[in-house]
């Protein structure tokens, strides 16, 4: 298994934009990018394999690939030990095949998703702070005067993902 040490993983999140491979790599996860229809990303058990794959749809523009990339890592973390048992040949309670979802934002409150049991408004909040730390978006934009356009450039996210984790986090 990966080295998964807090170092690995903070030197990834420390600075912006997040090091999403390096994150990855701290994980011991695989990347792929494929035209995928009808998803954004979709987490790849490899049975028998021990291995876990996220691919990302290549047709999607950077930034929606950069947060779909983010979301499946929060699910990762979340519920690891789920997506292990699937790509070891466990069989597990949900789905063993691999899990889609149609947008990394479609969390309203109460939505649960159905391959992990977790509350899609928690796994959204954590693949914000992974791709947006919000350290970093305090002092980024305390440095460009609240210039969120200038944010988003450096977060390579969109201006509407800067624009709602500022005000959320009352920095704007």
């Amino acid at each position: 298994m990966a080295d998964t040490t807090p170092n690995r993983v903070l030197e990834a999140l420390s600075r912006a934009p997040t090091d999403l491979p390096g994150l990855l790599a701290a994980y011991g996860l695989g990347y792929e990018e494929s035209i995928l229809r009808g998803s954004s990303a979709i987490v790849v058990p490899r049975n028998g394999s021990g291995k876990v794959f996220i691919e990302v749809n290549a047709t999607d523009p950077e930034p929606a690939k950069r947060i779909a990339l983010a979301y499946e890592i929060a699910r990762w973390v979340m519920a690891r030990d789920k997506f292990l048992s699937q790509s070891q040949g466990r069989r597990t309670p949900g789905q063993s095949k691999p899990v889609r979802h149609d947008s990394p934002f479609a969390g309203e409150r109460g939505v649960i998703d159905a391959s992990t049991g977790i509350e899609t408004r928690k796994i959204l909040r954590m693949a914000l702070e992974i791709l947006v730390p919000k350290h970093q978006l305090k002092q980024i934009l305390s440095e460009n005067g609240g210039d969120v356009r200038d944010a988003a450039r450096r977060f390579m996210v969109s201006d509407d993902t800067i624009r709602q984790k500022a005000i959320k986090s009352r920095f704007l």
